[in-house]
C-alpha cells in the first residue's frame, strides 16, 4: 500500500504533465515559492486530472469513491492550478 505523501507527489506530477509543464513536485512545492501564481490550465484538463486522481486514490489508498473525491477536492484546493 502506498503512503499519502507518495500518492500526493504522483497526483501533483500528473497535474503538471496534463497541464503541459515540465516542472515536477520537487521543482515547485519543495521550493516554496509562489509557483501557483504562474501556472494555469483549462477546465477540461483539470477535469481529466481530477478523474484520474480519484481512480488513483481509490486504487493506491484503498478508499471508496466518495472519500477519494473528497481527498481530490482538498488536493485541488491546496495545490490545483488556476483555471483559465
Amino acid at each position: 500500500m502506498s503512503n499519502r505523501y507518495d500518492v500526493s507527489k504522483e497526483i501533483f506530477n500528473k497535474m503538471m504533465e496534463i497541464a503541459g509543464y515540465k516542472e515536477r513536485f520537487e521543482d515547485m512545492v519543495l521550493e516554496k515559492d509562489e509557483w501557483y501564481l504562474r501556472y494555469t490550465w483549462t477546465k477540461a484538463k483539470r477535469d481529466e486530472w481530477y478523474a484520474w486522481g480519484v481512480k488513483l486514490i481509490m486504487k493506491k489508498l484503498k478508499m471508496n469513491k466518495k472519500y477519494a473525491e473528497s481527498q481530490m477536492a482538498w488536493f485541488d484546493l491546496a495545490y490545483g492550478l488556476k483555471e483559465i
